[in-house]
């Protein structure tokens, strides 16, 4: 326990480090944690750890990815995709897992936008349209989750037009 709240002020350090523009000092943070994580969750498989893990490396792929060093980040990116998808795949009925698994898809998808794969991207913000088209509706007093599905649908919108694919 007293561990686990250790990682979370050094992760909440990350966050100010980054918000202060010091990504690379957030990305040593973020990285010190890691492996802590890992290894709590490996020994408890617990929901709550693993999705721990998640948030974890979320917070090293966007550093990476902030600082330019997208490949990392996708690298990043594809172990948090790992974690949430076996957390959705334990319980499809975890809407939060869900949505968690949807932002990472974007994430996946912004980061293949900017490193020139479109159709990749594509593919993942339709992945993530597909999950927020059904947690919207779900919940109609859930303004988030439509907002998430908005946001799903300019994202797709945006990308179409960019690659001059508005008719897809």
């Amino acid at each position: 326990k007293a561990l686990v709240t250790l990682l979370s002020v050094n992760t909440k350090l990350g966050d100010l480090l980054v918000k202060s523009g010091q990504v690379e000092e957030s990305l040593a943070a973020f990285r010190k944690a890691l492996p802590r994580y890992e290894a709590i969750a490996a020994k408890t498989g617990s929901r709550g750890d693993r999705f721990n893990l998640f948030v974890a490396h979320s917070k090293v792929g966007g550093a990476l990815a902030r600082i330019g060093r997208k490949q990392e980040a996708l690298a990043s990116y594809a172990a948090m995709l790992s974690i949430i998808q076996a957390i959705v795949d334990g319980d499809a009925n975890d809407a939060p897992a869900r949505r968690s698994l949807a932002v990472c898809l974007n994430k996946i998808g912004d980061l293949l936008d900017q490193t020139g794969d479109s159709p990749g991207a594509l593919a993942k913000y339709r992945e993530a349209l597909v999950l927020r088209e059904a947690l919207a509706p779900a919940d109609l007093r859930n303004v988030l989750a439509r907002s998430d599905l908005v946001g799903s649908y300019i994202r797709i919108g945006d990308l179409l037009v960019k690659t001059g694919n508005e008719a897809a």
